[in-house]
């Protein structure tokens, strides 16, 4: 990266040609070199970092693997960027011996599964364990959906929806299958797992277990359908015990009851205001007919 970064710069000058014939060009220079390696191991100025999220410290690794071998690459710097461009070819593959190109693995980088053959590293559906490095067995461990020791089969419960002699796509079969199934969808199935059943028209169909009178028969209890199953559920206003029976949740009344209590009173307050005079005139009432009676 350090190299990509420096590699339209030149020495700051005013004068580019006179620099470059006092000082040397700038491409092979001792400034260029150490400006390099001020980008090396910056992850953030990687076009794609996703390939080492998953190494731990990797910062500090790169830079102790930097120190300890500057000589190897002030040696690929002044001697060999030309002839030898592909610095990770030379220096890990070549010089280090710490790596292996794609699609090999081992001390020896040997070929992964398929590269011999010019096709695609484990089909193109899994990954070498291995692959790029001097470890690994060098056997494919497969993508979801696919197996084999090419990973060029479709797995037990997937079926392949294209297929030839160096491509393959595996999709997934309908929930409802039981034994695999040759398409996608309901109709594709072979056979029907338990809570389904086989219709003519429709394939696999999910059964309505509680359209059985004798599912769910305890007391405030319902029975609630499922894809391809059923459960049992105490219904609203009731809560299930520790004996696994259906009881009258007291807490969910209650709460109702105090939610409601405020509304009640505050539902018309000008209705309220006016109930209260009216009571308090019937009230007076008698009192003014004997005074009157008194005054008679």
């Amino acid at each position: 990266m350090g190299m990509k970064k420096t590699e339209k710069q030149h020495f700051a000058g005013g004068n580019t040609d006179w620099e470059e014939r006092k000082l040397g060009k700038f491409a092979t220079s001792e400034t260029r070199f150490v400006e390099s390696m001020e980008y090396t191991c910056k992850k953030d100025t990687l076009e794609d970092s996703t390939a080492f999220e998953a190494i731990k410290e990797i910062k500090f690794k790169c830079h102790s693997l930097a120190e300890e071998h500057e000589d190897t690459l002030e040696k690929w710097f002044f001697s060999y960027q030309t002839t030898e461009p592909d610095l990770e070819k030379w220096l890990c593959i070549d010089e280090l011996r710490k790596c292996c190109s794609r699609g090999h693995f081992g001390p020896l980088c040997q070929p992964c599964p398929g590269v011999q053959k010019s096709e695609a590293t484990c089909f193109g559906r899994g990954k070498c364990q291995g692959d790029g490095t001097r470890g690994g067995t060098g056997k494919c461990e497969c993508d979801r959906g696919y197996v084999g020791v090419m990973c060029s089969n479709c797995d037990a419960h997937f079926f392949a929806r294209e297929n030839n002699a160096t491509f393959i796509e595996c999709e997934e079969c309908f929930d409802g299958c039981a034994s695999g199934c040759t398409s996608a969808g309901p109709k594709g199935c072979r056979a029907c797992r338990s809570g389904y059943v086989m219709d003519t028209d429709e394939g696999c169909k999910d059964v309505d277990e509680c359209a059985d009178d004798n599912k769910c028969i305890k007391e405030h209890e319902e029975c609630v359908n499922l894809v391809g199953s059923f459960r049992c559920a105490c219904k609203e206003g009731y809560r299930r015990n520790s004996n696994d029976e259906c009881e009258l949740d007291i807490e969910e009344k209650s709460n109702q009851n105090s939610t409601l209590e405020p509304e009640m009173k505050t539902e018309n307050p000008e209705a309220a205001i006016n109930n209260s005079s009216s009571q308090i005139d019937i009230q007076e009432t008698p009192q003014s007919n004997n005074v009157l009676n008194d005054e008679l």
